[in-house]
């Protein structure tokens, strides 16, 4: 547990004590190296350590070509260019993480207060997710990397970092649908728009295969390890604040979530909120790609008190809040296991390593 709180405390420390808008961008550059050293070295830390290892090796095993049959696009070119390299899974957990940390820092400094928002990231998104989820994080990387642009950004660019983020994994083409929402149409072209993407994203699944992977995991298959109550919970992360701001009154939620396609988010982590009652898992992995609405939502909220001082009590009770719900994890969830024991590369004898696949 340790460890974890290492990396999290300093976060924690300049979140309470920074203005807001700043960044001190030395301190800021070297917690993202040390993030980026913490987690894509990580030596045997996650519940899909093993199946990764399986996905690396069997990607390697034959052309180029074949690697695709073991993963989406991207995550393939990424597993053969490693493997090939002979760093095998600890390349592609680096590489994996410098995506997924490159997207979270520039959304972070798109908010008030970006340290507060990293806090908010660190517990789940950070510590959990991006050491467990790996192509998945990667997804979120590029998304979040657009979300930080999506007011400015051309449809085209909005197309081409969709794909990009699912090319990595197949659910970010979901988000094809926010950008049909944008669209400046009359209501009913957009209906048959949203039809017509999530015809592609259905045909996608099935041509891919990954269809019926999912369904057997996140649908149909669902059994009490993928329906749980503590993916309620993780939904929750992002539909309490969601709430929060509709609750707060226009105000606040115009200072909240002042764009629309924030607006958009925060309804979609609420709508997470009940498809989390029938299939939890699912809803609980969507709701990572909506993690903007509670880091959003929490870097924003010193703005509506205007006394300096209950600024800083806000955020030293953030601070302690966020570095909280890490320990009651790392103690108690039903992942938390796999966690238990942190090792990085730099440290483990060469032996050890887990070094393919030249």
């Amino acid at each position: 547990m340790l460890p974890y709180i290492l990396v999290t405390a300093p976060v924690a420390v300049m979140a309470v004590v920074s203005p807001l808008h700043r960044r001190y961008p030395l301190i800021w550059g070297s917690v993202f190296l040390i993030l980026l050293v913490f987690i894509g070295l990580r030596h045997h830390v996650g519940m899909d350590w093993n199946n990764y290892l399986w996905m690396i090796r069997y990607a390697n095993d034959g052309s180029f070509i074949d690697a695709f049959a073991y993963a989406e696009p991207g995550y393939a070119i990424l597993l053969w260019i490693f493997g090939q390299a002979g760093l095998g899974i600890y390349g592609v957990y680096l590489g994996g993480t410098a995506i997924f940390l490159a997207g979270l820092f520039r959304y972070c400094k798109t908010t008030p207060s970006p340290w507060i928002a990293l806090l908010v990231a660190m517990p789940f998104l950070v510590i959990v997710i991006s050491m467990s989820a790996a192509r998945q994080t990667v997804a979120i990387g590029v998304m979040l990397w657009l979300f930080a642009e999506w007011p400015d950004a051309s449809l085209r660019k909005r197309l081409a970092f969709i794909l990009l983020a699912t090319s990595f994994h197949i659910s970010a083409a979901g988000f094809l649908v926010f950008m049909v929402l944008d669209f400046r149409i009359p209501a009913w072209l957009k209906i048959l728009a949203v039809a017509f993407f999530g015809g592609v994203i259905v045909y996608i699944l099935n041509v891919s295969g990954q269809a019926e992977y999912y369904d057997s995991v996140y649908g149909s298959g669902q059994t009490r390890t993928t329906q749980s109550a503590g993916a309620v919970v993780h939904v929750l992360l992002n539909a309490g604040p969601a709430i929060m701001c509709f609750l707060l009154g226009k105000r606040s939620r115009s200072i909240l979530i002042p764009e629309r396609f924030q607006v958009q988010m925060a309804i979609l982590a609420i709508i997470l909120l009940g498809i989390s009652l029938v299939a939890s898992t699912a809803a609980s992995r969507m709701s990572l790609y909506v993690f903007p609405v509670s880091i959003r939502f929490f870097s924003v909220l010193p703005l509506l008190l205007r006394d300096s001082n209950s600024r800083i009590t806000l955020k030293a009770c953030l601070g302690v809040f966020f570095l909280s719900f890490l320990v009651a994890w790392l103690s108690a969830g039903n992942s938390a296991v796999g966690h238990a024991h942190y090792r990085n590369a730099l440290f483990v004898p060469y032996y050890e390593l887990e070094l393919c696949c030249q």
